[in-house]
């Protein structure tokens, strides 16, 4: 079965990934002490927040501002998307590892989406749209139990056409 590859994030399909997956200390804006793969301590047993309409106030604006550009979702449906996830610390880490791996992927899929839609030439929108499927194949692969070891040159090849694009409109 297939995945769907989105880039927008929803998080009632989604484990609280976010919400679990990063340390305290890489995060700024978030005003608990947390372990990697440790579960915010305002994350109910539901996977919902305690404090959603007040983050900001009880110094989470951190959470506020975060989008995971739909690698939560895409990884909770990877292991199966249920809540077994809760009960099972191995699955737990497994899908932590996943989602902190992957997590950059989608956001350049996001950004090269982006660069497709305002590309100024045929050339750059062609550029963008390869660098698009050389992205989702990335992210299949991974899926697959492989690496992520071609992202770095993606990324450049991404960045190297925002830069080109960004010049080309100011002349």
């Amino acid at each position: 079965m297939a995945i769907a590859i989105e880039t927008r994030s929803d998080c009632t399909r989604c484990a609280a990934l976010c919400c679990i997956a990063f340390p305290s200390e890489t995060m700024e804006g978030f005003a608990a002490s947390k372990e990697r793969g440790e579960a915010c301590p305002r994350l109910r047993p539901d996977g919902s927040c305690s404090i959603y309409d007040r983050r900001k106030e009880e110094g989470f604006a951190g959470c506020v501002g975060f989008e995971c550009f739909g690698a939560g979702q895409y990884v909770t449906q990877l292991h199966g998307g249920n809540s077994e996830w809760r009960a099972d610390p191995e699955l737990l880490a497994r899908m932590v590892d996943s989602f902190l791996d992957i997590r950059r992927a989608f956001e350049l899929l996001w950004l090269a989406g982006h660069a497709k839609q305002s590309a100024s030439t045929d050339n750059a929108h062609g550029t963008a749209h390869a660098i698009e499927e050389s992205l989702r194949e990335i992210i299949e692969h991974r899926d697959q139990g492989g690496e992520l070891r071609d992202l770095a040159a993606v990324e450049n090849d991404l960045r190297d056409l925002l830069v080109r694009e960004r010049r080309d409109r100011q002349g």
